[in-house]
This record gives structure tokens, C-alpha cells and sequence, in this order.
């Protein structure tokens, strides 16, 4: 039996109070929804090699692959705007490769403090309130069609 963990319940709090999926006045359809991304970049170098740090927007959900475990939780849009709360992972530890759980919780922690969102070519990049980023291709484009920041 798989046992999940909240990430980043403080951050969680302050999400949940006025982000609700529609309730923002979105204009048009959610750009994000039914889309799937592979994580190309983060703190400006590229993720361990060979794990999946994945991410799959779906009707004001957000889940995917972190590494080691999967996530899950729930998101909003509003023109560039992303909000990003009720993350939950599975509680797996993995010991190899090195590294692999704190750029797990790094990458937890990012999606959670999420501020705003871009298309830049095919590219998704979602950025925090200090401006760093993750850079993400589409899953159909991991092996070829983008290159890093």
C-alpha cells in the first residue's frame, strides 16, 4: 500500500483560500488543460539523468512524476497566472541516483510556490516570485524537438 505526504502545507494554507478552479473569471479555456510535460530545466541546469520529472494538466488537476514518486494536487490559471496547491506525494524514499530526494522536494516545493506561467516556442515555463524557473517540453517532444534554456 503506497502512503502519500502534503508538500508544503504552509504554502497550501494561504493557496486554497481564493483559488478555485473557474472562480478567478478565466477568460476562454484553460491554455494548460489536457497537456503533458517532460522537465527539461530548473536552477538554470538539467535534472538528474534518467528520471522523469513530469507534470499533466487536466480540468483543475496537476499531477505527474517527481523521480522517485508521483504527485498530484490541483491548479488554476488566470491570464499568466498559475496557482498550484494540494500537492500530495507518495511517500517512497529512493536512495539512487545521488541527489535524487532533494531534487525531488525541490521540485515539490517549486510547483507549490508556482506564480506565472509562459509559452515561449514549444516550451512551458512556469516561474516562482523570485523568477526562477522550470522549463518543460511536451511529453511528445522529449528526445529532439526543443532544446534547454
Amino acid at each position: 500500500m503506497k502512503r502519500w505526504r502534503r508538500v508544503a502545507a504552509g504554502t497550501t494554507a494561504v493557496l486554497v483560500l481564493g483559488v478555485v478552479p473557474g472562480v478567478l473569471g478565466q477568460e476562454g479555456p484553460d491554455p494548460l488543460d489536457g497537456t503533458r510535460w517532460d522537465l527539461i530545466a530548473y536552477r538554470k541546469t538539467r535534472p538528474i539523468a534518467g528520471l522523469d520529472l513530469t507534470v499533466r494538466f487536466n480540468d483543475g488537476r496537476i499531477w505527474g512524476e517527481a523521480g522517485c514518486n508521483r504527485y498530484e494536487g490541483s491548479y488554476s490559471v488566470q491570464g499568466d497566472s498559475i496557482r498550484i496547491w494540494k500537492i500530495t506525494a507518495e511517500d517512497a524514499e529512493c536512495d539512487a541516483p545521488e541527489g535524487i530526494m532533494e531534487q525531488e522536494e525541490y521540485y515539490l516545493r517549486f510547483l507549490s510556490d508556482a506564480r506565472r506561467y509562459a509559452f515561449v516556442g514549444d516550451q512551458l515555463r512556469i516561474q516562482r516570485w523570485d523568477r526562477e524557473q522550470l522549463t518543460y517540453v511536451p511529453r511528445e517532444c522529449k528526445k529532439g524537438c526543443a532544446t534547454g534554456p
